[in-house]
């Protein structure tokens, strides 16, 4: 009322109209003693609650013995692997919005209006531009005076000014699928509405689902503007598509059964699902751990990998698991080289490993995370400057490490910087235990039955039955998936690599009592169990 800002008025009012806060106003937070669980049914995401309760047990557990941590870390999530092409055309993504951005603020600056970010943001969804490569895949300028101009808001159908919905507080950037069911935090999931329109009522619901809750009548004016919006190119196909999409009628769908492709799509895409709830679960977990915590830091997955490596903390897992793996014949010698082909390099390692062979990498990762110190991400960005440069061969000068191959100096650096030597580690990994939930069992009580088809009578009763091929693909005890199928008689010829005690010593015994034949032994097995070898 007094002519103030939006933001000076909430602040008059003893609210935070940004999350950022200085460190002063951090630190005077109340913070409380423990984690509050999630409620049930409160994000309507259950499997994001299970995670989510699950770590507010384990912090829980050890606030009640440690007392309450200085610092968390939270590991943000990372895209999965893009080939060439995609990356290309994020490339070329990138650089058509840079090129948006500038036409943008240098037309905000000719209306007199901020060119800040979020101003910049609602610009777009006024002016819509989507169409800024050629057929060549060059990036062309936008012509800003002749775009589609649009300002009106979807939800209520009246129209804003431009001065009003950019500098003003009367208009809203909208996630049209909420953060809470879907995390798509890209422009096709947002829209430019009326502050008025995106109250509380709107809350967790998708935009159809929230007009079609007004009645018939709102819901066949917005369907309306949505077809006409798509028809004037205001609005792209994937962002029709959400604008039409509803969440209830989904769920619905699902307990019958009769979910459609676009579910699929939307709801169901098992990759995009599982990346968009990680990205849900680090943002709702950093939000959560801020309530018992003053220092609350997020990490780049690629900063954890590039930590991990330069601290020799790669291969520990694959160093606890060589020795099975060679004696399985798994292993193979690698060459590389170094130094522009100077220095040949050889070492032996497990054919085809990954870290994720064996679970315990993420206590690596989770390890590295913890020694992960905002100094290493800040010299990952600032390695330009001068000083920068000068305080880290200080640091390598003052430790006296040697380095055997040549490497850029923030690598060096870091490597000086190591928090735990590698045999620490590897120690500390070869005694974690790892929890399995049970699957399918491995065998069944069972009965045996003899005599002729229909007439069979039950001659013995709690003998133990192996559930699939023990002779096939299916061998228990293997230490990782073997795709080529194994007959009975080369089990038979390699009883020495059978890792189950007890099989090996019965497959050991009817080879000694046909005094080491084992075509003999193969004949009286095939005999008695009618079993093809």
């Amino acid at each position: 009322m007094e002519g103030d800002k939006y933001s000076e008025a909430m602040s008059y009012a003893g609210y935070e109209h940004s999350n950022s806060l200085t460190k002063d106003e951090n630190l005077k937070r109340k913070l409380l003693d423990a984690l509050k669980p999630i409620e049930k049914n409160s994000l309507r995401q259950p499997i994001v609650e299970k995670i989510l309760n699950q770590m507010v047990n384990v912090v829980n557990a050890i606030i009640e013995k440690y007392g309450k941590p200085y610092e968390i870390r939270v590991e943000l999530a990372r895209e999965l692997k893009q080939s060439k092409e995609e990356r290309n055309d994020i490339t070329s993504l990138n650089a058509a919005n840079e090129i948006i951005n500038k036409e943008i603020t240098k037309r905000l600056i000719e209306l007199g209006l901020p060119s800040k970010k979020k101003n910049i943001e609602k610009y777009k969804y006024i002016f819509p531009i989507r169409s800024v490569i050629n057929k060549e895949g060059k990036v062309e300028s936008p012509k800003l005076k002749n775009a589609i101009i649009c300002n009106q808001c979807i939800y209520c159908g009246n129209n804003f000014s431009l001065s009003e919905a950019i500098n003003g507080d009367i208009c809203d950037v909208d996630h049209i699928i909420p953060k809470k069911l879907l995390f798509d935090d890209s422009q096709t999931n947002k829209v430019l509405v009326h502050r008025k329109c995106n109250q509380n009522d709107k809350s967790d619901k998708t935009a159809y689902d929230f007009i079609r809750a007004k009645g018939d009548g709102e819901l066949e004016r917005y369907l309306l503007r949505v077809d006409d919006w798509y028809k004037r190119g205001i609005i792209s196909g994937g962002k029709r598509i959400k604008l039409l999409v509803s969440h209830e009628d989904y769920l619905e769908r699902k307990n019958k059964n009769k979910v459609t492709e676009t579910d699929k799509k939307i709801w169901e895409d098992f990759i995009n699902r599982q990346i968009n709830e990680t990205r849900y679960i680090s943002s709702k977990a950093i939000e959560m751990l801020q309530t018992i915590c003053y220092n609350v830091w997020a990490t780049s997955g690629t900063i954890t990998a590039e930590l991990r490596h330069l601290w020799g903390w790669d291969e520990i897992t694959m160093n606890l698991q060589f020795e099975k793996y060679k004696q399985l014949g798994l292993t193979e010698m690698v060459e590389w080289e170094s130094d522009h082909g100077k220095n040949k390099h050889q070492k032996e390692v497990i054919s085809g490993w990954t870290k994720r062979d064996d679970h315990r990498h993420h206590a690596i990762d989770a390890l590295t995370i913890a020694c992960t110190k905002q100094g290493y991400i800040q010299r990952f960005n600032t390695l330009n400057a001068e000083k920068t440069r000068e305080e880290m061969w200080a640091e390598i000068e003052s430790r006296s490490v040697t380095f055997s191959e040549k490497r850029s100096l923030l690598e060096k650096y870091i490597i000086s910087e190591q928090p735990i030597a590698v045999a620490v580690v590897q120690e500390a990994v070869a005694n974690i235990l790892i929890s399995f939930k049970s699957g399918k069992k491995v065998a069944v009580v069972g009965k045996r039955k003899e005599g002729k088809r229909g007439n069979k009578k039950v001659v013995q009763t709690g003998i133990i039955i192996p559930r699939g091929s023990l002779s096939e693909e299916s061998v228990y005890g293997k230490i990782q998936t073997i795709d080529e199928k194994k007959p009975l008689k080369y089990i038979f010829e390699n009883s020495q690599l059978i890792l189950k005690p007890f099989i090996k010593q019965l497959v050991e015994e009817r080879i000694e009592g046909h005094k080491g034949d084992i075509k003999k032994a193969l004949a009286s097995l095939k005999k008695r169990t009618n079993l093809s070898g």
